[in-house]
């Protein structure tokens, strides 16, 4: 039976911080959406602020500093964590996850973070007003999980390794690997890039059936990811290739006949 989320430690998330984040936006108003990779980029222009995250937990930590911040751990627990709109096929990205949150030992849900699988998704309400040494150090007052898809190591070595065979033309390879990866419920921006990648292989053998076979692969994409502009034209383009090849065929029919003769 294949185990593809953290099952258990994901529902008692989402019941306990759907209560959490109510009782919070009750007191505070509703929090911002914004992306860790903001935060990270522009530190000092979200200290004081609330904010609402979605990213992946990646581990427990023990990042404290008693003198020049709050955080202590006696009264919190660290953990570390990628931002949802982090790539983590991509290397760079995989060897990035932000080591500075912590979640007050009092709360209830944070008991949570001892049962959460690495790369569960989780929602955070940020609450930043601690910053040191050119970053904010982060108070989490909210968690709950959501539906982000699956992300493993195992995904992560098909999607890496097809990556690789991508690169140097050894399609076979490739589609093996990014095909295993699609056998997941992959996250949709994750499988959309997937579907393009396949698209691309089908696209350059030229034969009919395989420019077909991509035209579908977009398609699939581009309803995983519709605001992707770079996926629609390359579907519009690929779908309308074809069509003006389908409609040569028909004249070339017709011209020669059934049998190709005169």
């Amino acid at each position: 039976m294949k185990r593809w989320m953290p099952l258990v430690a994901v529902a008692l998330l989402l019941l306990a911080g759907a209560s959490a984040r109510a009782d919070f936006e009750d007191r505070f108003g509703p929090p911002e959406l914004v992306e860790l990779a903001d935060i990270r980029k522009t530190p000092l222009a979200y200290v004081e602020k609330v904010v609402r995250i979605r990213a992946r937990f990646d581990r427990l930590g023990e990042h404290y500093n008693p003198v020049y911040t709050r955080f202590v751990p006696e009264v919190y627990t660290n953990f570390s964590a990628w931002g949802d709109e982090q790539v983590l096929y991509k290397e760079a990205d995989f060897a990035d996850p932000f080591p500075f949150f912590f979640y007050a030992k009092r709360h209830p849900e944070s008991k949570s973070l001892y049962e959460l699988e690495r790369f569960a998704p989780i929602e955070l309400i940020l609450h930043i007003h601690d910053y040191f040494q050119g970053m904010v150090w982060i108070e989490v007052v909210g968690m709950a999980g959501f539906e982000g898809g699956v992300v493993n190591d195992r995904i992560l070595r098909h999607i890496a390794r097809g990556a690789e065979y991508f690169k140097s033309r050894q399609w076979d390879g490739c589609l093996r690997e990014f095909k295993d990866a699609l056998n997941y419920p992959l996250p949709r921006s994750y499988a959309a890039q997937i579907q393009k990648d396949i698209a691309l292989i089908y696209y350059y053998k030229k034969g009919p059936s395989f420019r077909l076979a991509a035209e579908l692969e977009l398609k699939n994409a581009v309803e995983l990811n519709p605001d992707h502009v770079y996926l629609r034209r390359l579907f519009l383009r690929v779908r309308d290739e074809n069509r003006l090849a389908e409609e040569e065929g028909r004249r070339m029919k017709t011209r020669h006949g059934p049998e190709g003769g005169p």
